[in-house]
């Protein structure tokens, strides 16, 4: 052998042995972050599952509460149109009866003058009509508008 290598031969040997040591604690470290690294990735894959669970309930949610609303809203809105619908028909009611007394009223006017009886009749009739106009007091305006907001507070709510 070798007196060279005789004398660094140890030392060699121990610097060797040293490093065979650390790799192994390496070896054991890049383990330990393989499994950190798996467990992450077990992780993440458990969270978006769960991500995805909570937004399609969540999305199950909003779309019952859409659903809900627009229920609401044609509610609403029907109960406005049959109180419009009501009013109306009143009002034509109303419009129909003056238009036939006055059509009476014209007629007598025109036959007055050969059939008196008519035109005590038309007078009476008008008489009857012009006190029970007041009675009536119909409203002239809409009974409702064409106002159909939905208000976002925490509750919500229409009007």
């Amino acid at each position: 052998m070798n007196k060279m290598f005789e004398k660094h031969q140890p030392e060699m040997a121990s610097a060797l042995e040293a490093r065979k040591q650390a790799a192994g604690v390496l070896e054991a470290a890049v383990a330990k972050v393989h499994g950190v690294e798996a467990a992450l990735q077990r992780r993440q894959g458990a969270l978006l599952e769960g991500i995805d669970s909570r937004m399609d309930a969540l999305a199950a949610a909003v779309e019952q509460r859409r659903q809900e609303l627009k229920q609401e809203c044609a509610q609403v809105a029907s109960a406005k149109a049959k109180r419009l619908v009501a009013h109306r028909d009143v009002l034509q009611n109303a419009l129909a009866e003056t238009n036939a007394v006055c059509a009476f009223a014209e007629e007598a006017l025109v036959r007055g003058a050969t059939d008196p009886a008519r035109t005590l009749r038309a007078r009476a009739q008008l008489l009857r009509d012009l006190r029970r106009a007041p009675e009536q007091d119909l409203p002239l305006e809409p009974c409702e508008s064409e106002h159909l907001a939905w208000v976002e507070t925490r509750a919500g709510g229409w009007q």
